[in-house]
């Protein structure tokens, strides 16, 4: 049996049964039957929000009732393709985190950590289907961000001070630096709320007292993730202490002792200074560059020219103090003059050498001191047994005289007087002619002996006739 009703909405019939001759039953009681070809309306996506950021992955997909809805079909996909009928078309999952279509206006989510899209539509009791909502897009981001703090890193500060910092996540969002001082008191802040990876924040130190002071720089990202706190810093929350420090370095410049031309000059003094401080050395205005610095001590080693030079010391802590010392004289004399003339020459005689005696020794006599007086020096040349005197034969000394003793050589200088000689004599080496002197001394006493002997015997011999 078929029919059509007359239209969409409630209608009733009733059937009865006839045989062959006509005869009919009792009406069978009425039924009554709804056509619906009507598809119900869309639902609106309400929670989570278009865009919206989650830090966990148990929460409630939820949307607006639709009327004469008896259920609705569910669907999410990581990617926002859709098809010809605005379904997501790629990866689809279906139903809620069980996979089973809600029969309510919402379904519980368990999805990944990272971007997706939903959308959901309504159906009948006919079977009929709405359209599928929009796709919403909905970021799980289960990871917290990473905050940095680039400058300052520690030490001192003084002055204008650029406080940078950086942030390390996918969906950045709030970044903050706050400053405290010894007492926990906030002191300086700054807040951005633009998504932004760098944060910069000039500080000005001196609009508040020297001391301790500690830097805080927080990040939290859009899905609410922070790991850390002020209390207890984690990867969102780090801090960075400091020192406001404007106090110079006290130096002071050791007396500089003088030097000869040639040595170098030795500059110390001493440095004190609540942190690190290096010395700078300069000389006539010029720098001659950094000092060594030991404990509260500084040296340096400099070649300076022969003369007067004003010298002072600039000490420069780590952040910019510095002071001066007062200047100081360092006086470098010159070399003394070494005057060739003005030296003791030593005298160094020289030697005629004779034949090697019987004993194979070569007895000298030699000097190696100043000559201030004439002076003679010899070198007497024995030679011993039959062997003959080394050199020519002197005259007046036989072939044949056994160890005789020959005179070779004499060395003699001129008087020199070290403050003032202009000249002096080197030695000389005299032949036997040289000393002819000495042998017409012995001739002539010879003579005069031989004339002694000669006039004796001539007395004599008178008195014999």
């Amino acid at each position: 049996m078929s029919g059509a009703f007359g239209g969409e909405g409630l209608s009733t019939f009733s059937v009865q049964a006839v045989d062959a001759a006509g005869l009919t039953s009792d009406w069978a009681p009425a039924c009554a039957v709804t056509y619906d070809a009507t598809a119900p309306a869309s639902p609106t996506l309400q929670l989570p929000a278009n865009n919206a950021y989650l830090n966990n992955n148990n929460f409630w997909f939820d949307w607006s009732d639709s009327t004469g809805a008896s259920g609705y079909e569910f669907q999410a996909s990581q990617s926002s393709a859709t098809d010809g009928s605005g379904s997501l078309s790629s990866g689809v999952w279906h139903g809620d985190a069980s996979g089973t279509e809600p029969t309510e206006s919402r379904a519980w989510s368990s999805g990944a950590n990272g971007v997706w899209y939903w959308q959901v539509r309504a159906v009948d009791m006919a079977g009929n289907k709405s359209a599928w909502t929009p796709a919403a897009k909905l970021t799980i981001d289960l990871t917290a961000p990473v905050a940095t703090i680039t400058n300052p890193t520690g030490g001192s500060v003084r002055g204008l001070v650029n406080l940078t910092g950086t942030v390390s996540d996918d969906n950045p969002m709030n970044s903050y630096f706050s400053i405290y001082n010894a007492s926990g008191t906030l002191v300086s802040s700054s807040l951005y709320t633009d998504g932004r990876t760098t944060h910069d924040f000039s500080w000005n130190t001196d609009a508040v007292p020297e001391g301790e002071y500690t830097i805080y720089f927080e990040t939290r990202d859009k899905a609410g993730n922070k790991d850390g706190s002020i209390a207890a810093p984690g990867a969102s929350v780090k801090k960075v202490m400091v020192t406001v420090d404007r106090t110079n370095p006290v130096v002071s410049l050791d007396d500089i002792a003088a030097v000869t031309e040639g040595a170098n000059t030795v500059i110390t003094g001493l440095v004190t200074d609540e942190t690190s401080a290096q010395v700078e050395v300069f000389v006539g205005g010029a720098s001659r560059g950094l000092a060594t610095v030991t404990g509260s001590t500084f040296r340096i080693e400099l070649t300076l020219s022969e003369g007067t030079h004003e010298v002072f010391a600039k000490a420069v802590d780590a952040v910019g103090n510095n002071s001066s010392t007062s200047p100081k004289t360092a006086l470098v004399q010159p070399a003394p003059v070494v005057d060739d003339e003005d030296e003791d020459t030593p005298v160094t005689p020289v030697v005629t050498p004779s034949a090697e005696g019987d004993n194979g020794e070569l007895p000298q006599t030699t000097t190696d001191q100043p000559s201030d007086t004439n002076q003679i020096f010899t070198a007497p040349i024995v030679a011993l047994g039959d062997q003959a005197v080394l050199g020519e034969q002197d005259e007046g000394v036989s072939d044949d005289t056994d160890k005789s003793l020959a005179v070779r050589s004499a060395v003699e200088t001129d008087n020199t007087d070290v403050k003032g000689a202009e000249d002096v004599k080197t030695a000389q080496v005299f032949s036997p002619l040289g000393l002819a002197w000495f042998w017409w001394l012995l001739i002539l006493a010879g003579i005069v002996t031989l004339w002694w002997i000669l006039a004796t015997a001539r007395r004599r011999n008178p008195e014999q006739n």
